[in-house]
């Protein structure tokens, strides 16, 4: 087996330092990182599952009180769904939706928020429950307000209804954007994906959320220009989670595992981000490529089901160097 070693936050973006692919018998270690950087690693992990345990609990305070739930917690529940919904994979869309929670997460309550001619009387708590104000909590209500944004958003994208071929990098552009404003954020969403799926942490997953995630995560990797302020990272992200989902793979078959459904996440991460991953990074991505395939026909998987019709086209592309953008994202784009 191969191992394939994980790029440093800069390689993908010089020309003369690309990730490489070494073999295991040179004893590298599978993640290829210093004991520092696991340890920063973890502790994000572990500040990830904080921040949504916390956000979770006080979600489920405030709705344990029967009149806030029904009225406080129901509105923005309502607002805040009718924002995400209304995402559509174009720009427009996510800007309105984006203006809209910020709207929400700034000022929970909506003191700020004046009549509109065909809405004289706004939907808001001040203006509809003036008499709960005094028995709220306002910085509960705004962690509450991004719990729901994470867990509708979540709840958005693992829909069967959802599209994530053709929406997914507007669900992504409106998550990037909502962090960049808000960046308490991100450590919840991060949270939420990770009690969604070990996919987040590029262990492998035959559930049915993993492909989903996958998709997101691979958007957000291509959208994802301020590292800074980013959920998941740029290109150097992208090559880290192919890298440690690819050395996890079982080298031997195992009793009641499918291991055509383990590399789906694995193929769909692929869709999105193959053809910028093969511009940072040709030969390289283009040996990692390889080492998959060598997995794939080490283990005897079926060659004519649509995952593997899918990747051969991948790799058949990447090897005359002619991958493109998904339809979806110059759609997005455009």
């Amino acid at each position: 087996q191969t191992l394939i070693q994980e790029a440093s936050s800069q390689e993908l973006q010089q020309n003369d330092s690309t990730p490489t692919i070494t073999p295991l018998a040179e004893n590298k270690t599978v993640e290829n990182k210093t004991a520092e950087n696991k340890t920063a690693e973890n502790k994000a992990i572990e500040e990830a599952k904080t921040a949504r345990a916390r956000s979770q609990a006080i979600a489920t305070n405030l709705e344990s009180t029967r009149e806030l739930k029904i009225s406080v917690c129901r509105l923005l529940k309502k607002t805040i769904g009718a924002a995400i919904n209304s995402v559509q994979n174009e720009r427009a869309s996510v800007e309105a939706a984006q203006k809209k929670l910020i709207t929400v997460i700034t000022d929970p309550l909506g003191r700020n928020i004046l009549p509109k001619a065909f809405e004289p009387t706004p939907q808001t708590i001040a203006v509809q429950y003036p008499q709960l104000l005094a028995n709220i909590n306002e910085q509960s209500l705004i962690i509450y307000v991004r719990h729901y944004i994470c867990e509708r958003i979540m709840e958005r994208l693992l829909d069967d209804t959802f599209d994530h071929k053709r929406d997914i990098f507007a669900l992504a552009h409106l998550l990037q954007a909502l962090v960049t404003v808000d960046p308490l954020l991100r450590r919840i969403i991060q949270g939420t994906l990770l009690a969604t799926s070990t996919v987040t942490i590029a262990v492998p997953d035959t559930t049915s959320n993993a492909e989903r995630i996958a998709a997101l995560l691979a958007a957000l990797t291509i959208l994802d220009q301020d590292l800074q302020s980013s959920v998941f990272g740029g290109l150097s992200a992208a090559w880290t989670w192919l890298a440690r989902y690819t050395n996890r793979l079982p080298t031997h078959p195992q009793a009641n595992l499918d291991l055509s459904a383990l590399i789906l996440p694995l193929i769909v991460f692929l869709e999105i981000s193959a053809f910028a991953l093969a511009h940072a990074a040709d030969n390289p991505f283009l040996n990692l490529l390889t080492v998959i395939e060598s997995w794939w026909l080490s283990h005897n998987l079926e060659r004519k089901g649509p995952a593997a019709i899918k990747f051969a086209d991948i790799l058949d592309h990447a090897r005359k160097r002619t991958l493109k953008p998904p339809d979806a994202l110059l759609t997005f784009l455009a």
